[in-house]
């Protein structure tokens, strides 16, 4: 929320796996923005990350919706569509009363909601991530 009011955008990197978009790693994107709007150029996306081995993908971008709704705008659609991003991520921040509230979701390119979910399958024996497929 460092950012707030202004809009802030980063890539979201990962991989797909039995048809699930797997999100491991935000980027920051080189951008010029407002409250209103992000500026970047799709020349400025990172097509490689860290030397890509190949395990990890652009997926697409998340970004800010600073005093507005978690939903995608006209303008938000349109560019994922050019852009060809695969999924989307918006982080509508707002405050209410003197208190700042966040809310979360994400998008497929025609700006259909997909389902969410954050975790990690946890050994609770060894008091870490378990190695295991969580199927």
């Amino acid at each position: 929320m460092r950012k707030f009011p202004r809009e802030y955008i980063e890539e979201m990197w990962g991989e797909i796996q039995d048809g699930m978009a797997r999100v491991y790693v935000l980027q920051p994107l080189m951008h010029k923005s407002t409250r209103m709007e992000i500026c970047y150029s799709a020349d400025d996306l990172d097509y490689e990350f860290g030397g890509n081995d190949g395990k990890m993908m652009l997926l697409g971008t998340i970004h800010t919706h600073p005093n507005a709704w978690c939903v995608p705008s006209v303008c938000d659609i349109e560019t994922a569509i050019k852009d060809g991003e695969i999924c989307y991520g918006i982080l509508s921040l707002f405050t209410w009363k003197h208190r700042k509230f966040t809310a979360l979701g994400f998008w497929g390119r025609n700006g259909n909601p997909l389902q969410t979910f954050i975790g990690e399958k946890f050994d609770t024996r060894a008091g870490k991530p378990s190695r295991r497929n969580p199927q």
